[in-house]
């Protein structure tokens, strides 16, 4: 196997692959091809982001990448992610097709193949699934303002840190706590944070207008298909405006964000 020396985010996503996949996997090999041809990964903590020739190719996936890492997550998302992360490795690889190999690689064997420690990072869902196969292919985005693939209306959300709708299609908000009836999700810029709410589809009228006050009580102004709210952070920990929004809710929720590390992480694919 040829492989060249990494920088340190380059040996986070290998790390990543590794564990995942195995050191001497079919998408390992195809990594180390990435990196020869000047491939320039680096991890969110919504997923993998691929730099080539100042274009931008990103990836989310339905499960943190620390539970992809250490097998936690249940098996249907454990499978699709994987399957997410190996179609878009190999779609990558097809877009860099024909590139010539950078400078500075060295021709090692696979036992001196060595993928360096990973310190931390978690989701987005998949699209087109069906029959077991997956649909991932790499979406160009501009770099100021990184889109992941999938991004889907709020009320069909189930999982944290999925990309959902604002009320136009270029806003883009994460989900912050979902239930089967009720999601949540934010967006930040700067100081500032929008909170979004709406109702999954289909819910019973009674359910509906009693989940609509609540959510009417806890600070949301109600539009009738959805919720927001917005606040200035300015001194203001992110995670306790949230928890006092959520917890005026009365709503429980199987699934929030409750820490600022993990809502500034929620961030970091934004900026």
């Amino acid at each position: 196997m040829l492989t060249m020396a990494l920088t340190d985010k380059q040996a986070e996503v290998a790390k990543i692959v590794g564990d995942v996949f195995g050191i001497y996997s079919s998408e390992a090999m195809v990594l180390d091809k990435l990196f020869k041809v000047g491939v320039d990964f680096e991890k969110s903590f919504f997923g993998i982001k691929g730099t080539f020739n100042g274009k931008i190719y990103s990836i989310g996936l339905p499960l943190s990448i620390t539970a992809l890492q250490n097998g936690t997550g249940s098996k249907a998302s454990l499978q699709t992610s994987k399957g997410l992360l190996s179609k878009y490795l190999s779609d990558l690889n097809k877009t860099v097709e024909g590139a010539p190999v950078v400078q500075g690689t060295t021709k090692k064997t696979p036992s001196n193949l060595k993928f360096a420690d990973a310190a931390y990072p978690v989701t987005y869902p998949p699209t087109g699934l069906a029959g077991g196969e997956v649909e991932a292919k790499p979406t160009k985005v501009k770099p100021h303002n990184p889109v992941l693939p999938g991004v889907i209306k709020l009320r069909d959300a189930e999982v944290l840190g999925q990309q959902v709708y604002g009320t136009s299609s270029s806003s883009v908000y994460r989900t912050v706590a979902v239930n089967p009836k009720v999601k949540v999700a934010v967006k930040r810029d700067g100081t500032s944070m929008g909170c979004r709410v709406e109702l999954a589809p289909n819910l019973e009228y009674s359910d509906q207008e009693m989940l609509a006050k609540r959510i009417e009580n806890a600070g949301f102004n109600w539009k009738g298909d959805y919720g927001s709210v917005h606040f200035n952070l300015v001194n203001l920990s992110a995670a306790r405006v949230l928890g006092a929004l959520l917890g005026g809710m009365n709503i429980k929720f199987d699934q929030q964000l409750t820490t600022d590390d993990e809502l500034n992480a929620l961030n970091k694919d934004e900026t």
